[in-house]
């Protein structure tokens, strides 16, 4: 995951996804249900608590691009699934690094848009927030807005109207979708922030947008 849409600066402390999740959900912006295991059997049982599908991810600082280093398993549907995905993805970060924090299991939120929102401090304007288009072709796809911080609720909608996938917050092809759930987290993007100066680099890909909400799926904050 990575926020290349702005250009880059020199990073310092990058937080555990945990870390990062904890914050961001302090300023209201929602997370799936999730937790940091050892070792399979935890992983069951946790499983078994929250239910299929899920997400499994390996946690290690030494790994960023989680989805090219194949240590990502999901739509992970039963028991069986989750033992053979488990054991697959250790096996890859093992190839990588032996610092391995342990494997997060994550609901799997179901989807129809997968958005990316962020916020960075700029060297010229300060603390800024972007949203566009989102996921693994985030860097392909050419739609995105930016303003500077604070970011107003007026400001919010006119990001979002902005953007060429913003139809699909009309009803197209009939998808229902929480327009205001995006709008709460751009705001709490510029909130933390404007609060938090020691934060750098905040990155949310991908935010994934359903009728109940938006849920931030992978969180990545620097300061």
């Amino acid at each position: 995951m990575c926020f290349a849409l702005f250009s880059s600066m020199p990073k310092n402390i990058v937080l555990s996804s945990i870390e990062s999740e904890r914050l961001i959900k302090l300023f209201g912006i929602k997370v799936p249900d999730a937790m940091l295991v050892k070792d399979s059997v935890d992983a069951l049982l946790f499983a078994e608590k929250i239910g299929y599908p899920l997400v499994l991810k390996v946690i290690s600082k030494d790994i960023v691009h989680k989805t090219d280093a194949k240590v990502v398993a999901i739509d992970v549907r039963d028991s069986r699934e989750l033992f053979m995905n488990y054991d697959l993805i250790i096996k890859h970060a093992k190839k990588i690094t032996s610092d391995i924090d342990g494997v997060l299991v994550q609901r799997f939120v179901h989807g129809d848009v997968s958005l990316i929102v962020g916020g960075k401090r700029d060297p010229s304007f300060g603390p800024v927030v972007l949203v566009g288009a989102g996921g693994i072709f985030t860097e392909l796809i050419d739609d995105s807005s930016i303003r500077a911080c604070p970011v107003s609720n007026a400001d919010a909608v006119s990001m979002v109207d902005g953007l060429k996938i913003s139809k699909v917050f009309d009803g197209f092809r009939n998808i229902n979708l929480d327009k205001r759930s995006v709008l709460k987290v751009i705001s709490g993007v510029s909130h933390l922030m404007m609060t938090h100066k020691e934060i750098q680099e905040i990155d949310i890909n991908p935010l994934i947008i359903n009728h109940d909400g938006a849920f931030a799926v992978d969180v990545r904050v620097i300061v």
